[in-house]
């Protein structure tokens, strides 16, 4: 069943990143209640060839679950979508769309979308992080110069200091990352008062209103550091980056632009590809043996793999869906999702939540000159500024240590 013109009243907008917009159904289809729909926005370049829909359902299934658990995950499937319908809703939506994103409108030459269980669904209340880096590299491959910088400040807050000029904000991710209680509720707190930082903590759901307000939800720091520290998802975000970024930026721009000067990789977008990356990674990574690392050193293609998925876990988003249980027999959570978490509080009061991983989509290899240039500009103005903080990071080799 495709999705045409006849349909556009039942879908309003929900939310957007910089690649898709999300559109949320408000009729009585039964197929599409619960759901949300992801649509592409127009690529910033006309030249830019994005995957196709059965090459990002297969990363999504078959590359990004294998690494980060189908606990996590949001099962998607491909619908069509008319011509007429997207351009109706895109003119339909474009005056509930955030000014800053309107340079970019839906791609109208897409035939296609994703349908996506509604995180919100059912549930009052519900938060997304983007935690970001959570590790600090430690790469042989590192400039000199530069490689006690970035061993001694994470790559966020020397970035923050770039963007915003300053050197007194109180969010470093490292605190997110290291499930240490302290830690983590002064990492929240600095997410909701810092208004640059309102893309990292949104509050999402129908009474998202209720959490706008700090001294109305005690609750939800104390629910939400609980979550943090006891569940495995940062620890499993930290792992991946670090290991899948184990070169830095500065080797892996130097193999870009030498070894395959800048072309086209084969097997970008091939699902057979990616899988075979996933599998020598995950190797790697449960072998101590030295020799099969040194021989990993000179797979180049394998490095540049790695760094893209390693950029895709810094940049996603954790979704966590909150509902106050008021009978232990009911549960919130969408048919399609698996079971929720509950959590009981200080106040007695016990909660359900669910959380899944978002903005998981493949990254352009194509990036990676944009990637260096702009961690040289991080660099270079740390230390113009004489900018030193020490950020003190946990590294979690397993899920068991705490």
């Amino acid at each position: 069943m495709d999705i045409d013109l006849s349909q556009v009243e039942h879908w309003i907008y929900g939310a957007e990143g910089n690649e898709t917009i999300v559109l949320r159904y408000i009729g009585d289809n039964s197929r599409f209640n619960g759901y949300v729909l992801r649509l592409k926005k127009q690529s910033p370049s006309p030249k830019d060839q994005g995957p196709s829909p059965q090459f990002s359902l297969n990363f999504s299934n078959q590359v990004i679950t294998p690494l980060i658990g189908p606990e996590y995950m949001v099962p998607l499937s491909i619908v069509g979508v008319s011509k007429d319908f997207l351009q109706a809703i895109s003119s339909k939506i474009e005056m509930h769309r955030p000014e800053r994103r309107r340079s970019r409108r839906l791609d109208s030459t897409q035939r296609w979308g994703f349908l996506a269980p509604d995180l919100t669904y059912q549930y009052p209340w519900a938060v997304e992080l983007k935690p970001k880096w959570g590790f600090k590299p430690a790469s042989y491959k590192i400039h000199p110069k530069h490689r006690h910088i970035k061993k001694r400040t994470c790559r966020f807050c020397m970035h923050s200091c770039l963007k915003h000029g300053r050197t007194d904000l109180e969010y470093c991710p490292l605190d997110l990352y290291s499930r240490n209680p302290t830690r983590v509720q002064r990492a929240l707190k600095a997410l909701r008062r810092e208004k640059h930082l309102h893309k990292n903590y949104q509050t999402h759901g129908g009474y998202q209103h209720e959490l706008q307000d700090d001294s109305a939800t005690p609750w939800l720091d104390e629910l939400l550091q609980m979550v943090l520290c006891h569940d495995p998802i940062l620890t499993r975000l930290h792992r991946l980056q670090r290991r899948l970024d184990h070169m830095d930026i500065e080797h892996i721009w130097n193999v870009y632009t030498s070894v395959y000067d800048g072309k086209p990789l084969p097997g970008v977008f091939d699902i057979d590809t990616w899988k075979r990356v996933v599998e020598r990674f995950k190797a790697r990574s449960s072998s101590s043996s030295s020799s099969q690392n040194t021989e990993h050193d000179n797979d180049y293609q394998q490095h540049l793999f790695e760094f893209v998925l390693s950029m895709i876990f810094k940049d996603c988003s954790i979704f966590i869906s909150i509902a106050e249980v008021q009978n232990t027999n009911t549960c919130n959570t969408h048919p399609t999702l698996r079971h929720p978490q509950f959590i009981r509080l200080s106040n007695g009061n016990m909660y359900e939540y669910k959380i899944n991983l978002v903005d998981v989509d493949l990254k352009m290899m194509a990036k990676i000159p944009y990637w260096y240039e702009l961690d040289q500009r991080i660099v270079s103005h740390t230390i113009s500024m004489d900018y030193v903080k020490h950020c003190e990071e946990v590294v979690w080799e397993s899920e068991d240590e705490r």
